[in-house]
């Protein structure tokens, strides 16, 4: 038997069976689908930008996991379930096959054959995951508090179990063989003992059999972030409202940081109130607003009082001199111009009126003197024409009559 065109006939029938398969066997992408949260779901690879596929879980493990979280950028790889538990079948007759060192999805293998099982799903560790490390019953690496045999343990149940112990304010939770968990503070050493891989903490646990708690004396340890609350202190305004009284009124004072401290006084026609500046004052209606309305109010009035006490003196002046006896004729030129309403329009009435009164002196039997006044109004015309020079019509007689003794 010749050998050589045996072998060469086989490697021929091996290159035109797989040369189909060379580029297309490339893992060039990866996903978590289906899952509650971005770190768990089950697998679907894209080859060549090709359609997603799924894998089948039988042939899916930690190692496995722990590349395609790595790509994912996830802090480490925490479970491999094997039987997806978010609905997706396999579709495709294949499996994943990965050492766990590989820096690339690139570098694993896919092997075809037939699959009777679901599709496999993985579970990651979020961003709080410190990693897997040694750990003995004697020595145990977090000191603080410790919850032991809990069927419903699971990494944030462990977490938030220490973040709510009063004993301290701890740093750490670590989770252990499935359904313990121990609290450290910032000062424990938790490398210690020595560090192990994510392979290590593969026990399941009780609370949530999707993700891994630890394992046998080895245990998975996060940091507790603990949020902070900002709270901005209460203001207090020195701006007082004041309310008119004529009771006993009480005044109440407030401080920040203290309680308020009330005085009550007695006759007082104000109390005052500290406010807070960001509470709109609403009082101002009824309270500050009626003493400024008061107040306005008597200004008003006592302006109007002494423009009219003005009014009336100048007004008994005028009279007074007026009538003085000692001048030799009433007046020599009064005015009694009645303005329209207003100086654009004509009213048709008066526009203007001069008093001009001229004495005409006659004797009397008694000897004394009579003077006679003419009171004269300018005509309409003159009113309107200021050029007009015209003699004013005569329109009234009044005499007056002066005894000289």
């Amino acid at each position: 038997m010749d050998w050589h065109r045996i072998i060469f006939v086989f490697l021929g029938v091996l290159l035109t069976q797989c040369s189909d398969h060379l580029v297309r066997c490339v893992i060039t992408d990866v996903r978590l689908v289906g899952g509650p949260t971005s770190n768990k779901g089950t697998v679907e690879i894209g080859r060549d930008n090709g359609p997603w596929e799924t894998t089948c879980g039988i042939d899916l493990g930690i190692s496995d996991v722990t590349v395609i979280c790595r790509y994912l950028g996830f802090a480490g790889a925490s479970r491999a379930i094997t039987d997806t538990p978010y609905a997706q079948n396999s579709d495709y007759n294949r499996g994943l096959l990965c050492n766990g060192d590989e820096a690339a999805l690139s570098g694993c293998k896919l092997i075809q054959y037939q699959c009777p099982f679901k599709a496999g799903a993985a579970s990651c560790y979020g961003e709080d995951y410190l990693g897997c490390f040694v750990d003995k019953s004697d020595d145990r690496l977090l000191s603080g508090d410790r919850l032991y045999g809990h069927p419903s343990m699971s990494i944030s149940y462990c977490i938030q179990f220490c973040k709510e112990s009063t004993a301290a304010n701890y740093k750490y939770a670590g989770v252990e063989y499935g359904d313990q968990c121990y609290c450290g503070e910032t000062s424990d050493d938790y490398t210690r003992h020595g560090v192990g891989t994510d392979a290590h903490c593969q026990v399941p646990c009780t609370g949530d059999p999707t993700e891994s708690c630890g394992g046998f004396q080895y245990i998975a340890i996060f940091t507790i972030h603990v949020e902070t609350v900002e709270t901005t202190p209460a203001v207090v305004s020195s701006e007082k409202v004041t309310h008119v009284s004529t009771e006993k009124v009480t005044e109440v004072t407030s401080q920040p940081g203290s309680e308020p401290i009330s005085h009550t006084k007695d006759a007082v026609t104000s109390s005052s109130m500290a406010t807070p500046l960001s509470t709109p004052t609403t009082l101002q209606q009824s309270g500050h607003g009626s003493c400024v309305g008061v107040g306005v109010g008597e200004g008003v009035v006592i302006i109007l009082l002494i423009a009219t006490i003005i009014v009336l003196v100048i007004y008994i002046f005028r009279i007074r001199k007026n009538f003085d006896p000692n001048h030799g004729h009433i007046t020599d030129d009064m005015t009694l111009a009645q303005a329209s309403s207003s100086h654009d329009k004509d009213t048709g009435f008066y526009h203007d009126i001069r008093d001009i009164r001229t004495p005409v002196s006659t004797s009397t039997p008694a000897g004394g003197s009579h003077y006679s006044l003419k009171i004269y109004d300018q005509t309409r015309g003159h009113a309107i024409d200021p050029a007009d020079t015209g003699i004013p019509t005569e329109s009234t007689h009044y005499s007056t009559r002066i005894e000289k003794n």
